[in-house]
C-alpha cells in the first residue's frame, strides 16, 4: 500500500526538520530505527522517505508559513 503525500509542502533534511520543530537529529534517527524494527510508521511520527542514500522529512506548507495558508514556500531553506 502506497502512502499518499499531500501536495503543497517541501522535503527537508533531518537537520532542518529538527531545527524547525525543536528536536535533535538523534531523536529523529532513533524514531526511524524504531519504525524500521516495527515494520510500520508510528501514528504521530513525521513523514520521512529515503531517497537513495539521503533521508528527507515532509513539511506541509501550512506548517512552514501558517499565515500564508497553503502557499508553498522555501523560506526555511534560505535561513541557513
Amino acid at each position: 500500500m502506497r502512502e499518499r503525500i499531500p501536495s503543497g509542502g517541501i522535503w527537508v533534511t533531518p537537520r532542518e526538520f529538527a531545527r524547525l520543530f525543536g528536536l535533535s537529529e538523534q531523536t529523529l534517527a532513533n524514531q526511524r530505527s524504531k519504525e524500521r524494527r516495527r515494520g510500520r510508521r508510528l501514528p504521530d511520527a513525521p513523514v520521512w522517505k529515503r531517497f537513495g542514500g539521503v533521508v528527507r522529512y515532509w513539511v506541509p506548507a501550512e506548517l512552514l508559513a501558517p499565515e500564508q495558508g497553503k502557499r508553498q514556500t522555501n523560506c526555511i531553506l534560505d535561513e541557513r
